[in-house]
């Protein structure tokens, strides 16, 4: 996320918005893949070029949308290139492709896609499938009761049906409908990494392991956790810079029954009040959000000093690339 600053008072009321999720399930979502990858094949491209293959502009909301909604399944990731971040189409779904995959083996790639986005996996992890659940259950966890372990984010009422609507689309077609979590036999029952979990939560203390090595000189407990492009991220007390899921460690700690765990608190933003502050809210055409906040109310003036801003930005990274 990207902040531009400037000026004096007046205060914003944020808009309710729910948590990232798949907008369309995991059939559709292969099958515009697949029309991506006839066209691009294993290649990375700039996202207007993976955008010509989907057959819509890039800045369109439903290219946007479907960009960020084929990351969380893992069928399209992001590439770091010489010239800016590219896509392509993941191993995980050129194997789908392959014209020579055993069925077996696309059905196991079904089931990792199915399970990718952070969302379902949460859902899988308490309901199963949710077929012999009243819609009730389900959904008042999504609108309220996940917010305790999750720092409050909890899905609109017309954001969780859509969830629980996308979700169970999506396990039929991965052939995982009619089970629950605990239901699968010897046979049937998918690999560890097909269903993921979150590894920690709120309030663990943990500690960071990337390459076999130990990052923190000592446990910090985890403040919030963040779904950023199909993964989840999560904030250290103190720390800045957001760490992988995959990486952190659960410390265990001697059951003391008198102890009790310390609350936990959003750090406020640096060298900013947020009371007298107006924002506005941007989605660039990776579907990444920049946030533009000042003090005062909007005024020619200063979205001219904006532009005036930027341009001076973009004058010197285009100098750095020359």
């Amino acid at each position: 996320m990207s902040d531009i600053t400037s000026g004096s008072p007046k205060a914003s009321v944020p808009k309710e918005r729910s948590p990232a999720y798949p907008y369309i399930a995991l059939d559709l979502a292969v099958e515009r893949t697949r029309a991506i990858y006839a066209a691009i094949r294993d290649h990375a491209q700039p996202r207007e070029v993976v955008a010509k293959a989907y057959g819509k502009p890039v800045t369109s909301s439903a290219t946007i949308q479907t960009f960020a909604t084929l990351l969380q399944y893992g069928l399209l990731e992001n590439v770091a290139g010489p010239t800016g971040r590219r896509m392509r189409v993941s191993p995980l779904a050129q194997g789908m492709f392959n014209a020579h995959a055993p069925e077996e083996k696309i059905k196991q790639a079904l089931k990792k896609a199915a399970f990718n986005p952070p969302i379902f996996a949460e859902i899988w992890s308490r309901f199963g499938d949710t077929a012999g659940l009243n819609d009730s259950v389900p959904l008042y966890y999504l609108t309220s009761e996940r917010g305790v372990e999750h720092e409050g984010a909890v899905f609109t009422e017309k954001a969780a049906s859509e969830v629980l609507r996308v979700y169970r689309a999506t396990l039929s077609y991965a052939g995982i409908s009619g089970h629950t979590n605990n239901q699968w036999s010897a046979d049937e029952r998918p690999e560890e990494d097909l269903r993921p979990a979150p590894k920690a939560k709120v309030g663990d203390l943990v500690q960071v392991e990337i390459g076999g090595a130990f990052l923190l000189q000592k446990p910090k407990r985890i403040e919030s956790i963040q779904e950023h492009e199909g993964k989840l991220w999560v904030f250290l007390e103190g720390e800045k810079s957001a760490v992988e899921m995959d990486t952190v460690i659960v410390q265990e700690e001697k059951p003391n029954k008198e102890a009790t765990k310390p609350p936990v608190r959003d750090l406020p933003d640096e060298d900013t009040d947020q009371e007298g502050w107006s924002e506005e809210r941007l989605i660039d055409d990776g579907g990444d959000e920049i946030k533009i906040r000042y003090k005062g109310s909007p005024s020619r003036e200063r979205y001219e000093f904006i532009r005036d801003y930027l341009d001076f930005k973009i004058q010197r990274l285009t100098k750095k690339n020359i």
